[in-house]
């Protein structure tokens, strides 16, 4: 785990471990699907690969259950880890082209797997559109961090049940001490 995500913003949760080895099965500790997800649409807007594309379309096609809620402040807090995403946009996803996706993303899946770079910006983008218009909550927590240089993750994660330690986040720590 990256130094600066080494706090999380929920719990982690334990699951089984199956395997095709016939060795024992074992409990596993693990982020939420949600954390998990937030931190990839993170990456998706801050590097705009196509990996990173695809990997938020396959989740948003996949039949997994996610609490959108958790997802959404998942995905502004670990934004402003990165920076203000009152200053962000969705420029590197939108320039994604069929060209990066045959360089940068076809050799890493299956042979002869096809790919059309606007079918996955044509899923993804109505969520991330919809995630950059921030709510009240957002917005406050938004401009306390980065205009008064406050952080107050209980205005972000309010009536969720979230991980009390993120207090003490790294990355958010950081980022305040070189505003």
């Amino acid at each position: 785990v990256n130094f600066f995500n080494r706090v999380t913003a929920f719990k982690e949760i334990e699951m089984d471990f199956k395997n095709f080895f016939g060795f024992k099965e074992l409990k596993v500790s693990t982020l939420l699907i949600e954390e998990l997800f937030g931190r990839k649409m993170r990456a998706l807007v801050t590097r705009g690969t196509p990996r990173d594309l695809y990997d938020v379309y396959y989740l948003l096609n996949s039949k997994i259950k996610i609490s959108m809620e958790k997802l959404r402040k998942c995905f502004i807090f670990y934004l402003c880890c990165h920076g203000d995403p009152r200053k962000m946009s969705l420029e590197f996803v939108e320039s994604i082209t069929q060209k990066d996706v045959k360089t940068g993303l076809l050799p890493l899946l299956r042979k002869g797997e096809k790919i059309d770079a606007a079918e996955l910006k044509e899923t993804v983008m109505p969520l991330l559109k919809e995630f950059f218009i921030l709510e009240d909550d957002e917005e406050k927590f938004v401009v306390e961090l980065y205009d008064r240089k406050k952080y107050l993750p209980e205005i972000l994660f309010g009536g969720l049940d979230y991980n009390r330690q993120i207090k003490y986040h790294p990355g958010i720590e950081w980022k305040i001490k070189n505003l």
